[in-house]
């Protein structure tokens, strides 16, 4: 199973949306994926300059956090 990340609720307009993230590790990882037509790949720290929705940055940054603390 994955480790939980403390989860968030984000109010919209007229809904409420509850996060639950988890971090998962992924074997056979290959370091040569890279960004294409369909995904980009981001600097973690870069969310706010390309304009990500706030539940997504808030999302980033406790990843950033959680792997600063296994660094």
């Amino acid at each position: 199973p994955g480790a939980p990340l403390p989860g968030f609720t984000h109010t919209f307009t007229h809904f409420k949306l509850a996060i639950e993230p988890v971090v998962i590790s992924v074997r056979g990882f290959r370091s040569e994926v890279r960004g294409n037509d369909q995904f980009n790949w981001y600097d973690i720290n870069a969310a706010t300059a390309i304009g990500l929705p706030r539940p997504v940055q808030k999302l980033l940054q406790a990843l950033d956090r959680q792997i600063e603390l296994l660094q």
